[in-house]
Order: C-alpha cells, then sequence, then structure tokens
C-alpha cells in the first residue's frame, strides 16, 4: 500500500489502525522509490524516518505484522533506484517499470529480466504499466516474462518484520 510517504492519500498509522480493525493479518507499506514519476517519493534519508514510524506502531499494534518496503524503479540499464544497501532494510521490495525511456520492448524486457533475477525483488508489480482507457501499455512478449517470473521466483515473498535489519 501506498501511503502519504508517497502518493497514498492516508498516513501509516491511519492505514494500520483501518487494516487492524478489518482483522487483517498483515499490512505492507509499499511507498514509491526516487525514481517513480509519482507525485511524491520516499526519499533516500526518508526511508530511516519511515522505519522508525513503522517500527513505533509495530509496538502499538502488535496483532497486526506491519511490512517496511518499497516499489522500486527499474532504471533504464536494469539497476533499480535504490542501492541494495537500502534494499536490504525493507522487508519486502516491489520492483516496476513506470516509465519505458523511449526503449524498444525488447530492452523493457531486459529491465524486468534484470529485477527478477536481484535477490531482494519479491514482486514485479504492474507488468503491463497500462492505466485504462489512457494509456495502453507496454508491447511485451508477456509469456516470455511469466516464464522468467516462473523460473526465477521474484515472488519469493516478504522476510518477516522481526528478521529485518535495523535501521
Amino acid at each position: 500500500m501506498h501511503s502519504s510517504w508517497s502518493d497514498g492519500r492516508d498516513s501509516i498509522e491511519q492505514m494500520v489502525s483501518t487494516c487492524a480493525e478489518l482483522g487483517y493479518e498483515y499490512i505492507a507499506i509499499t511507498d514509491h522509490s526516487p525514481g517513480s514519476m509519482a507525485s511524491r517519493n520516499l526519499t533516500l534519508d526518508g526511508v530511516a524516518r519511515q522505519a522508525a514510524e513503522i517500527a513505533s506502531l509495530r509496538e502499538r499494534y502488535s496483532h497486526i505484522e506491519i511490512l517496511h518496503g518499497c516499489e522500486v524503479d527499474i532504471l533504464p540499464d536494469g539497476r533499480l533506484d535504490f542501492p541494495d544497501r537500502v534494499l536490504q532494510q525493507f522487508d519486502i521490495v516491489l520492483a516496476s517499470l513506470h516509465d519505458d525511456a523511449g526503449q524498444a520492448p525488447a530492452a523493457l524486457e531486459r529491465r524486468y529480466l534484470a529485477a527478477m533475477k536481484h535477490p531482494m525483488v519479491a514482486v514485479i508489480t504492474h507488468p503491463t504499466n497500462r492505466l485504462i482507457p489512457h494509456r495502453r501499455g507496454y508491447d511485451l512478449d508477456y509469456d516470455r516474462i511469466f516464464t522468467a517470473a516462473a523460473e526465477t521466483g521474484p515472488a519469493q515473498g516478504p522476510r518477516p518484520a522481526s528478521s529485518t535489519p535495523q535501521t
């Protein structure tokens, strides 16, 4: 879920409180990283502040698992827009393309494939980048993308919050 730290509407506390009231077992806060085209983004220095906020909420809401994550952008060269030293601080890392950077479909596929092989990426999000009815989306070989996802296992899932390195 995106919070008011990026392009979400609500604070993390509001979202955790609502999810707890609804009886959810867990919530994943996955705000956008600096490279996204969102109106607001989680900054490099904001990661530690957000982690501290989540740690405080974990103490107050011990009956719900609060995962600290990020939706990182896959850069034109296939790297992610947060360095590994930052990514390892998250419980879950999602990787996305928000901009084709003028690249051909084959280059976009290479970007996705590179992200799928990254050891800290747990989920590839919205691979088409389609926005009905405004944006058609990428013209990719989705059979190839999904086959690679099955082979590389980017959806291995989050690390338990209790095993997260301290920030």
